[in-house]
């Protein structure tokens, strides 16, 4: 090594050698040849206030009418849940060997599975029919704005 008092050898980094005696350049050092990194910030750099400015982002427009929006919100909700007991159920049986808890689990998840299959089925029912309800089976009752049921055949809703 050395005594403490010798100094210690300066290395220029961009000037080492490999082993064929060529330069060896250093892999975090920009070549010429290599395009100019773009800036996300850029475009929302603001000079007058000397800092970024945040998109505004307008939330009164509605995509999805609300019976789309909790249709689907639902199912999510539904379909997240037995997609979880089902893991676990598969991990309970797999990793632990606890057969009736991941057993019951493996059941739920598939019970829930069924439900979200149900329930889609039925919307999509419903969106084909133009607003008729999914549970008529004559076809018989038609659903308004609000959800509501009013029957065809001049009788009292059923």
């Amino acid at each position: 090594m050395g005594s403490p008092d010798d100094p210690e050898p300066e290395f220029d980094l961009l000037e080492r050698t490999d082993e064929r005696g060529e330069p060896e350049l250093d892999v975090f050092e920009k070549t010429e040849h290599e395009p100019e990194e773009y800036d996300p910030e850029a475009e929302l750099y603001d000079s007058s206030t000397d800092s970024l400015t945040v998109p505004e982002v307008s939330t009164g427009e509605m995509d999805a009418p609300a019976e789309v929006q909790k249709a689907f919100w639902s199912t999510v909700l539904v379909l997240n849940g037995a997609i979880l007991t089902l893991a676990l159920g598969v991990m309970l049986i797999g990793f632990e060997g606890r057969i009736r808890d991941g057993g019951v689990l493996l059941g739920g998840g598939i019970v829930l599975c069924g439900f979200v299959l149900r329930r889609y089925r039925a919307f999509e029912r419903t969106q084909k029919r133009g607003g008729v309800d999914a549970n008529d089976e004559d076809g018989t009752r038609e659903a308004d704005e609000h959800g509501e049921t009013t029957a065809h055949d001049g009788g009292e809703p059923k």
